[in-house]
């Protein structure tokens, strides 16, 4: 045939037609895409950042704590995070923010500030003996030229106090003579030392089975004084700490209700204390049962045998429940399982020295390895190691 019937150049035409207007419709599409995406992502550009309110504080200064830049896309919390760098920056008294919608669909971010009242034209340090001024202005961040704030001050206030008490000045006391209100200038620290308290005597009291004084005493930080001289000085913290130390030995080893206090009895010249630590041990548990539930992938009496070394009988021992968990854990994950192993305690009605200890497993999803890759070998091949 020469030519093409009338049914097949109908045909080519109809399709061509469909051809245009699907293109057509690709090409709106694509020119709308920009915007469809925009809502998609319900993403808002910033278009300016200001700062109102500053009086005496440059507008530099304040901008280098917000890192919310215009061009930048706006989220609530990046602006939450400039705010609470310009909070502990203390530059100012008062900070609020607020947004204005551009007509482009944009944001300007605005933050409101309100300045202190005064500025810091003195900072005094009384009867200071032992710490030295640079050492007090690194503690208090007091410096003169800075907005006076007065709860600045009175942090200031309690972080010289603490540093005395830990060079074991333990009646030192620390007030401000000015700088607690906005009207004042100057920031006067009327400080306190004290004498120097150093340990002199450590007792136990109350321990009758696990340990004697001086198995206890290598459990605590408190040191004495040597020749009541050097060293030993008196600090609370480290006090309270060895409280919850040897609560913590005394759990480890099966006494689960255990209570520890602390008693400090000064010299009538406050230069020594003698600290006694009051142990009420409470009853010391056996175990009565072990038990282990949860896992999907190992039996019971296969994870019981290989990992678990806590035996019916013996006294409760923290340590060695520790161990359980971690051999529980690595079993199933050098097998290809991650899991969470928790303990959990019970106390057994009728048998008040005998506790049930549950070893609970918590499988998640199999971990699978993927590429091994070997760096820093320069002389011994890949295939072979």
């Amino acid at each position: 045939m020469n030519g093409m019937s009338g049914t097949s150049k109908s045909a080519i035409s109809d399709l061509r037609n469909k051809l245009l207007t699907l293109l057509g419709l690709l090409a709106l599409f694509l020119a709308a895409s920009p915007g469809l995406a925009q809502i998609t992502t319900n993403r808002v550009m910033i278009a300016n950042v200001v700062i109102t309110g500053t009086r005496s504080i440059p507008t530099d200064k304040a901008m280098a704590y917000i890192y919310s830049k215009p061009g930048s896309e706006y989220t609530y919390a990046r602006v939450q995070d400039d705010v609470s760098r310009l909070a502990a920056a203390h530059l100012f008294k008062y900070i609020r923010v607020k947004t204005e919608s551009t007509t482009d669909g944009r944001m300007n971010v605005i933050f409101e500030v309100q300045e202190h009242p005064n500025v810091v034209r003195e900072v005094l340090y009384k009867h200071a003996k032992h710490v030295n001024v640079k050492e007090l202005e690194g503690m208090t961040r007091v410096q003169r030229g800075m907005p006076l704030d007065k709860t600045l001050n009175q942090i200031a206030c309690y972080e010289i106090q603490e540093h005395l008490k830990k060079q074991g000045y333990f009646f030192a006391n620390v007030s401000l003579e000015e700088g607690f209100d906005e009207s004042h200038e100057r920031v006067v620290f009327n400080i306190t030392e004290g004498p120097k308290v150093r340990v002199r005597h450590v007792e136990f009291v109350g321990q009758k089975e696990l340990a004697s004084g001086e198995r206890l005493r290598t459990q605590i930080d408190t040191s004495r004084a040597f020749l009541k001289t050097w060293g030993g000085a008196l600090q609370p913290a480290i006090i309270d700490s060895d409280v919850l130390k040897l609560e913590e030995y005394y759990r480890a080893n099966g006494y689960l209700n255990v209570h520890v206090s602390r008693e400090l009895k000064f010299s009538d010249d406050f230069l020594y204390a003698d600290i006694i630590f009051h142990v009420q041990e409470g009853t010391r548990y056996r175990v009565q049962e072990v038990t282990l539930d949860g896992s999907k992938h190992f039996s019971r009496e296969e994870l019981t045998t290989k990992c678990v070394t806590l035996k019916q009988g013996e006294f409760y021992n923290e340590g060695v429940v520790a161990k359980d968990i971690v051999y529980l854990g690595a079993y199933e994950g050098w097998r290809g399982y991650q899991a969470d192993v928790k303990k959990v305690i019970t106390e057994i009605p009728g048998t008040p020295d005998m506790v049930k200890v549950q070893y609970v497993i918590e499988d998640k999803a199999p971990a699978y390895g993927g590429e091994v890759i070997i760096v820093g070998n320069t002389i011994t091949q890949d295939r072979v190691i």
